[in-house]
Order: structure tokens, then C-alpha cells, then sequence
């Protein structure tokens, strides 16, 4: 709830009043979540949080975007990342959020808050029109 609250309100901030997204404003979004996601929870890659999907998100967005790809396909290749991400959160053990005190019974699972990251830039990415 929170973390989610954070991440959403600091991308929206980051697109302002504009009439027009563009690129950059993805991608400052992106980041901009990330680093409310991070400075409010505290975790950081490898800590089998929501962190795992959204930092790979974020990092492969920017990158293929920088690369010059709409925004379409650039979300579709960060949307593949996060899935990617997400599903190798099941070897690890929790060290921070809702899991940690489960510990060894998640083990073989994978993150749920990665996973539900990473099935919500899915589906945003599904709605996005090519361009």
C-alpha cells in the first residue's frame, strides 16, 4: 500500500501539469518511483522485495529509451526485465518487508511484490499505444 502510494505519487509528479508526456518524463517517473520506493522501505536489490522488479524495470526503460525506441516498446523490453526479475526472487531469502519473517518457507517462491510489479507494468504496457 505504501510503497505503492510512494511510487505512483512520485511518478505522477514527475509529469507535472503537461498536456504531453514524453520520454523523458517516463523515464524521470520510473526513477523518480524507484527512489520513493527505496528511500521509504529501504531496500535495495536482493533484499526479495518489489525492489528486484522495479529497479531492472526502471534500469532497462531508461536504457532502451536512450537507445531511441518508443515509449511502447521501450516499456514492453522493462516490462520483460521486471517478469524476469521477479521470477528469480524465488531462490533468494527475504531480508526486508512482508516476507522476512517467514524466511525459509519463501524460499522457492518468488517475491509477490515483485511479481505484482511486475504483472502491473504488464498490463499498463498492453494499454500503451505503439508508436
Amino acid at each position: 500500500g505504501a510503497l505503492w502510494g510512494a511510487a505512483l505519487g512520485a511518478w505522477a509528479a514527475a509529469f507535472g501539469n503537461r498536456q504531453r508526456i514524453g520520454s523523458m518524463e517516463v523515464a524521470r517517473g520510473a526513477r523518480a518511483a524507484l527512489t520513493a520506493v527505496t528511500t521509504l522501505g529501504g531496500a535495495k536489490p536482493g533484499d526479495k522485495t518489489l525492489v528486484d522488479a522495479l529497479e531492472p524495470f526502471t534500469r532497462t526503460l531508461e536504457e532502451a529509451l536512450g537507445r531511441g525506441l518508443p515509449v511502447a516498446r521501450a516499456w514492453e523490453e522493462a516490462a520483460k526485465a521486471a517478469a524476469a526479475a521477479a521470477e528469480a526472487t524465488a531462490p533468494m531469502a527475504p531480508r526486508l518487508g512482508r516476507a522476512r519473517p517467514l524466511a525459509a518457507r519463501s524460499i522457492g517462491h518468488p517475491d509477490p511484490g515483485a511479481v505484482s510489479l511486475a504483472l502491473a507494468t504488464r498490463v499498463i504496457g498492453e494499454s500503451l499505444p505503439p508508436g
